[in-house]
């Protein structure tokens, strides 16, 4: 029998003398709030900021919204999911992969997202409503990776059938496979 583990995406930030950056990390159960490798100066340290708690399974793909008020996830549990930046609370859960969910990208005007995983295709969301806009298939195998024009036209699609694919988001259409 498996047990599901609820996992929790953390958000640390780590300072330099010169400035912060923000750090993402999954951790499963319970993340430590600070942690200092032995392999780092001393100058720099980490500290949580945030924690989204909500997947079920590993998280596999991130992407902050264009304008960093959003965080998108997606991972084992066959799901997307839109997190609040401010208040870390969840927004949306995107349900329409039937398998793990590789990746997720915001477009450049923050309208869509697009995720991919091993039902061998790519889909595009509606980023206010969670509505399914697209499902792109024609990979035959699972797809890793996904990316929009900066155009926000076509997507460009990467599988593990050692295939990239440009889409038409007008028709759902490959204009291209290299």
């Amino acid at each position: 029998m498996k047990t599901k583990y609820s996992y929790i995406l953390t958000v640390f930030t780590f300072t330099l003398s010169v400035g912060i950056a923000p750090l993402l990390l999954a951790q499963d159960k319970n993340p430590a709030p600070e942690a200092k490798p032995d392999n780092v100066d001393s100058k720099m340290f980490y500290r949580q900021t945030s924690a989204f708690k909500g997947h079920e399974g590993s998280v596999r793909g991130l992407d902050w919204s264009p304008d960093g008020k959003m965080l998108a996830s997606c991972g084992d549990d066959n799901f997307v999911k839109v997190w609040d930046r401010q208040t870390n609370k969840l927004l949306l859960t995107l349900r329409g992969h039937t398998a793990v969910v590789r990746s997720v990208a915001w477009s450049a005007d923050g309208k869509r997202l697009v995720s991919c995983g091993d039902d061998y295709s790519a889909k595009v969301w509606d980023s206010v409503t969670g509505k399914l806009i697209r499902s792109l298939e024609g990979h035959k195998d699972n797809v890793y990776a996904v990316a929009w024009s900066p155009d926000g036209r076509q997507l460009a699609s990467g599988s593990e059938d050692r295939t990239a694919k440009i889409w038409n988001l007008q028709n759902s259409e490959a204009l291209y496979t290299m």
